[in-house]
């Protein structure tokens, strides 16, 4: 009986110093996801990409969700704008006037917003972030309930950090 005291006594100690250090293990490690439109992106495991309307990319997972939307230089030339010399400054402050979002540039040069937002009736926060490739612009949105934006605002900030497009 002692036996399987200590042994029982060992195993939930086992369990809890594993607990406590689950937040190394290697189920945090990131999960590399590539979209067919050719943007990669490195983020936690267990995210699915679907198809949304109005999105180029769409990845999601039970608890946040990423959306890329690729604005094409001939876009903006069909509306007078010569995209392909506009900076990215000039494309932020665009973006920024269009949906009321200030977007300031890190230490990167990448220029990033917050702001929160309800949607059918769940209130919403989001991480957006903005980047170039030869041929367009894109705004990356990552998004979480309110309530979950400090666990995630450092993982979609760090998770931005990994996009590349081929």
């Amino acid at each position: 009986m002692k036996k399987t005291k200590t042994a029982l006594s060992l195993a939930l100690l086992i369990v809890f110093a594993l607990m406590l250090s689950g937040c190394g293990g290697k189920g945090d490690e990131p999960v590399t996801y590539e979209s067919a439109s050719g943007l990669t992106i490195q983020m936690k495991k267990g995210f699915k990409e679907s198809t949304v309307e109005g999105s180029t990319c769409f990845f999601e997972a039970t608890d946040c969700m990423m959306n890329a939307i690729k604005e094409d230089f001939e876009l903006f030339a069909s509306i007078g704008n010569d995209a392909a010399n506009m900076s990215m400054a000039d494309y932020a402050a665009l973006v920024s006037n269009v949906n009321g979002v200030d977007f300031v540039a890190d230490e990167n040069n990448n220029y990033n917003a917050t702001y929160e937002n309800t949607v059918d009736s769940n209130d919403f926060f989001y991480f957006s972030t903005l980047r170039r490739t030869d041929d367009a612009f894109w705004v990356i949105n990552f998004a979480c309930l309110v309530g979950e934006k400090d666990k995630f605002l450092p993982l979609f900030e760090s998770w931005a950090e990994t996009i590349s497009f081929k």
